[in-house]
């Protein structure tokens, strides 16, 4: 069921074009690819206050995110895995909706550690119900207005080694180039990282709350989908205010992050992550 659903879409995209022929003739597609290795900036001098205003946290779809110019792709480092196989996590369910994306595949080969790619006028032409398995195509997308189009923001984290300083950077790097190079002011985003790549669901999230909160006036705000998920949405709410009311700043975050994994080299001695950040900010302020 799931490879016919993916087959579907394809056909429903040229079936649309076909039909609207002459419609997107002023309409271009560019493949951004941006290394931005200088250009990091050093987390440890960011005393940039956490504002609760620049982040919406939602349960709905990352789709129904209207206001967004931007829209995440949890990438692997081969975008799209560089083929098409009966699976659908939250990249091919994307390239599926929006099948002008897997050009990239074309001219992308695996991306380096410091490097993002962002793609501009792809349009989303397809519908659909579930995630992995229970994925089905419902038909073609339908919106109030046809003229909005997001930019796909094709970013990557790791699959192992989460905790490690190296790998903070590396994923805190990914998310900041990406938001940053998109210029756009609206992001919708959700829990990158997670679910096949193996990250902590926390922690993944502070690294692109830490990420959307240095790049300065002109971004206006990170849409979050907790994905129908009304617990952890409320979760997130409280961590924010209280990141908040404690006049955290992304520096602070940052080396709380960093000094989790000393708390054990054996993972199974560790605190939940979850449990360290809660007795980080319950403890007394100095």
């Amino acid at each position: 069921k799931l490879c016919i659903a993916r087959i579907r879409c394809l056909i429903e995209y040229f079936r649309l074009s076909s039909l609207h022929h002459g419609d997107d003739n002023n309409r271009q597609i560019s493949i951004e690819r941006y290394c931005y290795g200088t250009e990091l900036p050093d987390w440890n001098k960011q005393n940039i206050l956490i504002q609760s205003s620049k982040i919406n946290i939602f349960t709905d779809r990352m789709e129904d995110a209207n206001e967004a110019q931007g829209f995440v792709d949890f990438a692997n480092k081969h975008i799209h895995i560089h083929r098409i196989i009966p699976s659908a996590t939250q990249e091919e369910v994307l390239f599926s909706c929006c099948p002008e994306a897997f050009l990239s595949i074309l001219v992308c080969e695996t991306l380096e550690d410091d490097e993002i790619v962002i793609l501009r006028g792809c349009k989303r032409f397809v519908d659909y119900t579930g995630y992995a398995d229970t994925f089905r195509y419902k038909g073609h997308y339908e919106q109030s207005n046809s003229n909005h189009i997001q930019d796909i923001l094709v970013m990557d984290a790791v699959f192992s080694g989460q905790f490690t300083r190296e790998k903070i950077d590396r994923d805190l790097g990914k998310a900041w180039a990406t938001f940053k190079k998109s210029k756009d002011q609206i992001i919708v985003t959700g829990n990158w990282g997670c679910g096949v790549f193996g990250g902590d669901l926390i922690f993944k999230f502070l690294q692109q709350v830490c990420a959307a909160m240095i790049l300065g006036d002109d971004f206006k705000r990170l849409d979050y989908s907790a994905y129908h998920e009304e617990d952890l949405a409320m979760s997130l709410k409280n961590l924010l205010q209280k990141l908040e009311q404690q006049k955290k700043t992304v520096a602070d975050i940052y080396e709380m992050m960093n000094n989790y994994r000393q708390t054990s080299e054996m993972a199974a001695l560790r605190p939940t992550f979850i449990d360290y950040v809660s007795n980080w900010l319950n403890k007394p302020q100095v």
